[in-house]
C-alpha cells in the first residue's frame, strides 16, 4: 500500500468525525484509565528484588543487606510515596475529575438555559479545584499542604455549593415556569382559537390522556 492510499484510508475514516470528538474520546479513554493505571506499576524494585535474593543465598551479609535495602528503597520512592503503584493510586482519581472538569467547560455554552449553564459553570469550576488541589497534595513534597489551605478551600466549596444550588433552584423555577406557559397556552389559547367544536370532545380526551402519561 503507497503513501498516496494510505492518506486516502485515514481520509475515509476520518468522515463525519471531527478532531474535537477525537480529543474527546481518547481523553475520555486515558481519565476513565487513570485510576486503574497503578496496577502497572510495579510493587517493588526489581534491584530490591535482586538484593533480597541474594541475602537469602548468602552471598551477602545482613549489615551489608540492611544499609543497601534503606537505600534501594529511597531511590524506588516517587514523590515520597513507598511506590510507583501508591503514587498512581493516590493520583488516578484527581486526574480523571480534572478532564471532566475541562469536557464540562467545553460544553456548557451549548446549553440553552442560561440558569442551567451557570449551574454547570460552576460545577466544572469545582471540578476543577478539587481535582487540582488533590493533585497537588499527591505530589507535594511533605506530608501535608498548610492549614490555611484547608480553610480556605472549605470556604470557597461552601460558597461554591451555594452559587450551585441557587442555580438550579432558578433553572428549576424557570423550567416550570415555561412549562406553565406552554400548558396554559394548550389548555386555553388553542381550546379557544383553534379546536373546531366538533372536535372538541376528542381534544379533550387527547389533552388528559398526554397530561396522565406526563404524571406518571
Amino acid at each position: 500500500m503507497n503513501e498516496l492510499s494510505i492518506k486516502e484510508t485515514l481520509k475515509n475514516l476520518m468522515t463525519g468525525v471531527t478532531k474535537t470528538m477525537i480529543f474527546i474520546i481518547l481523553g475520555a479513554v486515558i481519565a476513565c484509565s487513570a485510576p486503574f493505571l497503578h496496577k502497572l506499576a510495579p510493587k517493588t524494585s526489581s534491584k530490591i528484588k535482586a538484593l533480597e535474593k541474594s541475602f537469602k543465598k548468602g552471598t551477602i551479609d545482613e549489615a551489608y543487606f540492611n544499609s543497601e535495602l534503606e537505600i534501594l528503597k529511597e531511590e524506588f520512592k516517587t514523590f515520597g510515596y513507598s511506590t510507583p503503584r501508591k503514587f498512581w493510586y493516590v493520583i488516578g482519581k484527581p486526574l480523571t475529575m480534572l478532564y471532566f472538569a475541562f469536557l464540562l467547560l467545553f460544553v456548557y455554552k451549548d446549553l440553552n438555559s442560561a440558569h442551567l449553564r451557570k449551574a454547570l459553570y460552576v460545577s466544572s469550576l469545582v471540578l476543577l479545584y478539587i481535582s487540582t488541589y488533590n493533585i497537588i497534595w499527591a505530589i507535594w513534597p511533605g506530608y501535608d499542604l498548610p492549614d490555611s489551605t484547608y480553610y480556605f478551600s472549605m470556604a470557597l466549596m461552601s460558597l461554591m455549593a451555594t452559587v450551585l444550588s441557587l442555580s438550579w433552584l432558578k433553572y428549576r423555577q424557570s423550567l416550570k415556569h415555561k412549562i406553565g406557559l406552554l400548558i396554559d397556552f394548550i389548555l386555553t389559547d388553542v381550546y379557544k382559537k383553534y379546536i373546531r367544536k366538533e372536535h372538541t370532545p376528542d381534544y379533550i380526551e387527547d389533552s388528559y390522556s398526554v397530561f396522565d402519561k406526563i404524571r406518571k
